[in-house]
């Protein structure tokens, strides 16, 4: 058992990551999810303020209403994005790309951030096709 193994001074509180004084319940390891998902959930309440969305939304908006899109974490530039020729965009892909700015600054991602940004830059009409895709299959 592993409490018989421990070493005088150790206890079995040194497995659990905390944030803070709390224990997050996560087991400790290189990246601190529970400080990741904290600062995660920060980052979207802050995105669905901007956008007028409840805070404690947590799910892309599907929701066509055109946005002005201003980035909350790095330059607008790195998304190909001209926010003088492309004024609006839709309130999804904002928050997409908001999301997708946070996560490549905070986030071990599978992919490259051009990946991302290509994904939010489909039309709507893809993705709303790639969702009725998903949907059936689930």
């Amino acid at each position: 058992m592993l409490k018989d193994k421990l070493k005088p001074g150790e206890s079995m509180r040194d497995i659990y990551e905390y944030n803070g004084d709390n224990a997050t319940g996560n087991i400790v390891r290189a990246l601190n999810y529970g400080k990741f998902k904290t600062a995660e959930k920060e980052a979207i309440s802050k995105i669905n303020k901007l956008y007028g969305l409840p805070e404690d939304n947590r799910h892309v908006p599907d929701d066509k209403t055109l946005v002005k899109y201003k980035s909350l974490f790095i330059s607008d530039s790195r998304h190909n994005y001209d926010p003088e020729k492309d004024n609006k965009i839709t309130l999804r892909r904002a928050w997409n790309l908001q999301r997708n700015e946070w996560l490549s600054i905070n986030a071990e991602r599978k992919y490259i951030s051009k990946y991302y940004d290509a994904y939010a830059g489909l039309s709507e009409e893809t993705l709303d096709a790639m969702n009725n895709i998903r949907d059936a299959i689930n």
